[in-house]
């Protein structure tokens, strides 16, 4: 019997929802003192204020 592990379920849960339309963002390049600071000031957030795209939790 295959044990069902956290990291098997994320991987699950990220490819169905790629499937779905759905996209991710790796969080350290959008945070204000990261690599790229201007990024999320940039790109996302416009598009979050504007209703383009949603963050779900």
């Amino acid at each position: 019997m295959t044990k069902l592990t956290e990291p098997a379920i994320g991987d699950f849960a990220i490819k169905l929802f790629e499937r779905l339309g759905y996209s991710t963002i790796y969080v350290p390049d959008i945070v204000p003192d990261g690599e790229y600071p201007k990024k999320f000031c940039d790109t996302l957030l416009p598009k979050l204020m504007s209703g383009e795209v949603r963050v779900t939790v």
